[in-house]
């Protein structure tokens, strides 16, 4: 298995350890990001990659990979993927997991660069 997609795999094992309240967007973000900071992951929160691009719910530098989180809330999966596209183009990023509460489905690369789905009311159901 490459390290890209072995980092992306470790990251859905560890959003899979803890159950989030995904009927807010925000809040969302912040029990993920309470869940990797119990667990002392080295993970930047809004990372800013710049204007036009924009700002990741959460980075993993040592990797490369970003977490986008969409939970309850109006949006388009057009403007999702192309906020996705637009993190996959960077050359810092080397892999997305989307963190979704609704059906969103991505391709399994994006720009050359592996893409997974997290469903966040999976953990709930196991």
């Amino acid at each position: 298995m490459v390290p890209t997609e072995r980092a992306l795999d470790l990251v859905m094992q560890v959003l899979s350890r803890r159950t989030f309240d995904y009927s807010d967007e925000k809040r969302c973000q912040v029990e993920i990001a309470e869940h990797f900071e119990s667990l002392s992951l080295n993970v930047e929160r809004e990372h800013n990659f710049g204007t036009g691009i924009g700002v990741c719910d959460f980075f993993f530098p040592q990797s490369g990979i970003v977490v986008e989180t969409k939970a309850y809330k109006s949006w388009s999966k057009k403007q999702v993927y192309r906020q996705c596209e637009r993190y996959c183009k960077q050359p810092s990023v080397t892999g997305l997991i989307l963190a979704t509460g609704k059906a969103q489905g991505l391709p399994a690369f994006i720009h050359g660069k592996p893409v997974r789905v997290y469903q966040l009311g999976r953990s709930a159901l196991q």
